[in-house]
């Protein structure tokens, strides 16, 4: 399983409108990637608002190069241009226990 997280910080006011399009997101994964993308979860930070986390994780490294090419991750990525506060913070995870 390759287990990994994104971390996405938004601009000051658009954190409404990131929500939105986040969950679309979450919601196309879950209906198009059942089975290949074993997890896809958004959060907020409860000290920071403007800071946002996806838990992913996936039945293998294929799993994960498909949702890369997804139409819906395109759209994604189309919907939050000009609402990120820099660049998004990818980080892969191995498991231990």
């Amino acid at each position: 399983m390759i287990t990994q997280t994104a971390k996405l910080r938004v601009n000051e006011g658009k954190a409404d409108e990131f929500i939105a399009a986040a969950k679309t997101m979450v919601a196309a994964v879950k209906a198009n990637e059942a089975g290949r993308t074993v997890r896809y979860d958004l959060y907020r930070s409860v000290s920071e608002p403007n800071l946002f986390l996806v838990f992913e994780a996936y039945a293998d490294d294929d799993a994960l190069q498909e949702h890369g090419r997804t139409p819906h991750m395109a759209a994604f990525g189309g919907a939050i241009r000009g609402l990120l506060a820099g660049r998004l913070e990818i980080e892969r995870f191995e498991p231990l226990a």
